[in-house]
């Protein structure tokens, strides 16, 4: 019949070394050593979190040379009585909802003046009968007080209007898969976009707004999709249990 094999116990009676002065040792049949744990738990995650990192940078340093290598152009007219603003619809209006949004996150990390001038509309636009926007009712009507929410350029608009139209395209004709993202860039960069800001940060300022709408986009357009297959796996439960009624 073969033995268990038992660790050695550590507690020894003191009352019976008390005058030796030595601590028995009670063994068990166990001869080897116990060794110390190879990784502990903070070490396993400490690498994890590094490989993690590393991997984000890695992302980012890739999305910001795909970024900066777009096609923007400053030649593409930005007017807007180019653009039929006068007969805004509901897409029109959220697409300058979203404007305002993109704006307000961009002017906080800038510092250039004249590019936050580029990027917020002046009072004299709006005064003017030619180039009054009928986008902006949507952010008048979500204002609950004036000027509570943000008033995108006209050139921001277009601009992320252009954005948008290639968005919607490529989330529509596409199928979902993990790399949709760099597919939507791809064709973000072969198209020619106008771009925005001072001589000197017009690229890097229009990288960053294509990048903080794409990412605002995504994550709409990911959280819808969870949604569906929610209810269509609520569907196929009830489905299943209505068969077996």
């Amino acid at each position: 019949m073969c033995s268990v094999p038992t660790p050695p116990k550590a507690n020894a009676s003191k009352k019976a070394n008390e005058g030796s002065g030595e601590q028995k040792q009670v063994k068990g049949n166990c001869s080897e050593p116990a060794k110390g744990v190879l990784v502990s738990i903070h070490e396993s995650l400490a690498e994890k979190a590094k490989a993690a990192a590393e991997l984000k940078l890695a992302v980012e340093a890739k999305l910001d040379k795909t970024l900066l290598g777009m096609v923007c152009t400053e030649d593409v007219c930005c007017d807007e009585r180019d653009h039929g603003y006068q007969k805004a619809g509901a897409h029109e209006m959220v697409v300058y909802y979203l404007a305002g949004y993109v704006h307000k996150k961009i002017t906080k990390t800038i510092t250039c003046e004249e590019c936050c001038a580029l990027l917020t509309a002046s009072p004299d636009q709006f005064n003017s009968v030619e180039t009054q926007l009928n986008q902006r009712r949507l952010t008048e009507l979500r204002s609950f007080k004036p000027g509570c929410l943000r008033e995108a350029s006209f050139r921001l608009y277009a601009l992320i209007k252009e954005v948008e139209e290639v968005v919607h395209d490529t989330l529509e004709t596409s199928a979902v898969f993990g790399d949709i993202f760099w597919m939507v860039l791809d064709r973000l960069h072969a198209t020619a976009l106008p771009a925005i800001g001072c001589n000197e940060h017009h690229e890097f300022l229009t990288a960053k707004i294509i990048k903080c709408y794409c990412l605002m986009r995504m994550h709409f357009f990911s959280r819808k999709k969870n949604r569906e297959l929610l209810v269509t796996e609520k569907v196929q439960n009830a489905r299943k249990k209505a068969k077996l009624l």
